[in-house]
């Protein structure tokens, strides 16, 4: 061991050249005691050497530079998409689902059936990678798995360079997490809490004065997260001598390329060019809203109409979207913008069929949900209604009291047998009844931004993509190819929700959003007595023009795929996140294509809902770890939930926390990327993270807009850069 092993946390990253493209390659890892023979060998046809411990087997293949044709024989490019993975709400089985059913073999001479080949090509984890809170924040202990709270490490919040690195080393230890990064490369951008929640350039709304300098806490948390993940890490320009806001670090913005397939454009959004706090200037929406009501001589939802109340909420909704209009408010910063607009160009041009744009948080402006459409709309559908009522009507009405009739201390209940709180009820349906905006912390609170950022990318794209996370919750929908429908009130304020009645060459982008690994929603956790369906029916009702797809309450990831004629979305969900054991299941299924067929249009894009398809039939056999022998799994390849497919309970995977920690165990932990000539960048313990890609520029401009290129290996333009991915 080295000195400099021990000041990176005893974390390494090494250069490997001359890789090719096409080609798949296998790695291990050894950690090594010289002074006598293994004693802790994985495989038993190792030979007896120095060798202390082997790390699980990674793979990887280097994809090819921008522009240059992908193989076809390899069928379309796959990636997973992540985001949000809270240690002590619940098990990781998002990442051993995916490890498992599309991860491959786990090594090289392994046999492989016909319907196991399909697997990732790379994985995406779009932003809380970890969570920062101790066990007295997010969750608290009457919220928390017991076995995961008491295991959090530390138990305290995460201020330090050893709290952020304690942190890291703790995730690792799940083997979900450990056999995904083995199976593929993963492009990683950070959110929030990484750092610490709702963070921007000069702070963070869960920053004290007595926790120390935030830049000093920014930097720490930078440093470790560039240590335990395989990231080639920035730095400053090489014309300067030093970074003139100190923040070279936070400069990660990148692209990714995959061909003439995709070009996956990767942003930053909190510390480089966020401008304020998410905080709306008069406070807690939701807060407000339910004072404000429950005060009201007009309470009842009956007797809003006409009412002073009614004036109230429609001003307080005039001066939400004045105050999340503001153009001189940023999340992401004008360099890094024209930096985007430059790269999807040039992807563009180069002939690359989709441009995607990876970043943390939903892009398409979604309001809050209208209960009163949803109830009126499942009543319609004929959908059984809540246990109790004769309709979905019926119980809105008697959760919200709509006419104020109800005797004092007259109670409702909701989903699961909830007490429904009447004024946060009436809250609820006046935030969707009005068209309130709550959030302010995404693209939502950024409205002037959020219309800068398309402007960067649907005129300059062939086919646009947006992928996201950080809401908990699955979304799907699309972006408008019209500017004018770009502002704080979205795409399409009334319209039908079939793509083809918005006219040819309407539609500019697709998204799609993926839900969180372990951590609840904000509408499950806040109004836990309202049925997911009725609130998943209200934003679609809410966002006719957008929005195609709405589900709240399961946890899981997005399974994407491209080639040259279309992209596809499958939402897999892994509802079970409190137990050890989880059924897989399909929670919908998307395809796009262009209008026509045509190669490269710029806009028309169309969105089609799918059935589900079948999931590789390993994801539901069990390992052959006889750490596994309880296991308890089922033979069949499909599961769905809202697609026609069973969701069986008899289906469950049981997973184990590891009795041997390679890494944690042993202390130390190795992350090695390849780069130089044609690169991945990979990690220890089979871990296996890509960034980069052939002809990509990692720069964000400063203030002054200049371009930052942080690779000596890019020329002028960045078109000629050797492959490069990193990995780990």
């Amino acid at each position: 061991a080295s000195a400099d092993e021990a000041e990176r946390d005893w974390t390494v990253k090494v250069d490997v050249t001359g890789l090719s493209h096409g080609v798949r390659y296998w790695y291990a890892f050894d950690v090594v005691d010289a002074s006598g023979p293994a004693s802790k060998t994985r495989a038993s046809d190792f030979p007896p050497t120095t060798r202390e411990a082997r790390s699980e087997t990674g793979t990887f293949e280097l994809p090819p530079p921008k522009g240059a044709a992908y193989p076809r024989d390899h069928g379309p490019l796959r990636a997973a998409v992540f985001s949000c993975a809270n240690w002590a709400w619940g098990h990781f089985h998002a990442y051993d689902a995916a490890a498992r059913g599309w991860g491959g073999a786990d090594e090289p001479n392994a046999i492989v059936n016909a319907d196991d080949e399909p697997r990732i090509h790379v994985w995406f984890h779009l932003g809380d990678y970890y969570y920062e809170y101790g066990r007295t924040h997010y969750p608290n202990a009457d919220e928390a798995v017991p076995e995961r709270w008491r295991s959090l490490d530390p138990s305290s919040e995460t201020v330090t360079l050893d709290d952020y690195r304690r942190r890291h080393r703790l995730y690792r230890s799940d083997q979900g997490l450990r056999r995904l990064h083995a199976s593929a490369p993963v492009v990683a951008m950070w959110d929030d809490h990484e750092i610490a929640n709702n963070p921007w350039m000069n702070g963070a709304e869960d920053h004290q004065a007595w926790e120390g300098d935030f830049k000093t806490r920014a930097r720490a948390a930078i440093r470790a997260y560039h240590e335990w993940l395989p990231t080639r890490e920035p730095s400053p320009a090489d014309d300067s001598s030093e970074d003139d806001s100190g923040n070279a670090d936070y400069y990660y913005n990148r692209t990714v390329h995959f061909g003439d397939v995709a070009s996956f454009v990767v942003l930053e959004t909190r510390l480089t060019a966020r401008t304020r706090p998410n905080a709306n200037p008069g406070g807690d929406v939701w807060a407000n809203l339910t004072k404000e009501i429950a005060a009201s001589d007009t309470r009842a939802p009956a007797s809003w109409p006409g009412s002073a109340l009614e004036r109230h909420i429609r001003a307080v909704k005039t001066g939400l979207d004045a105050y999340r209009s503001e153009e001189n408010e940023s999340m992401a910063g004008p360099a890094q913008l024209a930096w985007l607009a430059d790269e999807v160009t040039g992807s563009a041009t180069a002939g690359v069929a989709w441009q995607i744009v990876a970043q943390a948080s939903p892009v398409m402006d979604m309001m809050s949900p209208d209960l009163e459409k949803a109830a009126n709309a499942l009543d319609g559908d004929g959908a059984p209604p809540p246990t109790g009522h004769g309709s979905w009507r019926a119980a809105l009405e008697a959760w919200t009291d709509w006419t104020g009739t109800a005797p004092p201390g007259a109670e409702s209940f909701g989903d699961g047998g909830r007490a429904v709180p009447v004024a946060a009820a009436r809250a609820l349906l006046a935030a969707g009844r009005y068209r309130l905006n709550w959030n302010f912390d995404d693209w939502r609170g950024y409205a002037a931004e959020r219309r800068r950022l398309l402007e960067a990318v649907v005129p300059n794209a062939n086919r646009a993509v947006v992928i996201g996370g950080d809401s908990h919750d699955s979304w799907a929908g699309v972006i408008a190819a019209d500017a004018t429908h770009w502002g704080a009130e979205g795409s399409w304020a009334a319209g039908a929700r079939d793509p083809v009645s918005l006219g040819p060459g309407s539609i500019g982008a697709v998204e799609f959003d993926a839900p969180s690994v372990s951590p609840p929603g904000a509408f499950e956790q806040s109004f836990a007595w309202c049925p997911s369906e009725l609130i998943d029916r209200g934003h679609l009702e809410a966002n006719p023009g957008t929005l195609r797809h709405a589900r709240t309450g399961r946890r899981g990831f997005v399974m994407i795929t491209a080639d040259a004629d279309e992209f596809t979305a499958d939402y897999v969900l892994t509802p079970t996140v409190r137990s050890r054991g989880y059924s897989p299941a399909c929670g919908g299924s998307f395809v796009v294509t262009p209008p026509n067929g045509s190669p490269t249009v710029g806009r028309g894009l169309v969105l089609t809902e799918r059935a589900c398809p079948r999931f590789p039939s390993r994801l539901f056999t069990g390992p052959a770890d006889p750490r596994f022998a309880d296991w308890s799994g089922a033979g069949d390849s499909s599961a769905g939930l809202g697609s026609g497919n069973r969701d069986d309970s008899d289906r469950r995977i049981k997973t184990m926390d590891d009795a041997w920690i390679f890494g944690v165990f042993l202390g130390a932990f190795f992350v090695v990327g390849f780069a130089a000539g044609s690169t991945w960048r990979q990690g220890a313990c089979g871990d296996v993270n890509a960034r980069g890609g052939a002809g990509d520029r990692h720069g964000l401009g400063r203030s002054r807009g200049r371009q930052r290129d942080y690779h000596s290996l890019d020329d002028a333009d960045g078109d000629n850069r050797p492959s490069e991915i990193e990995m780990g």
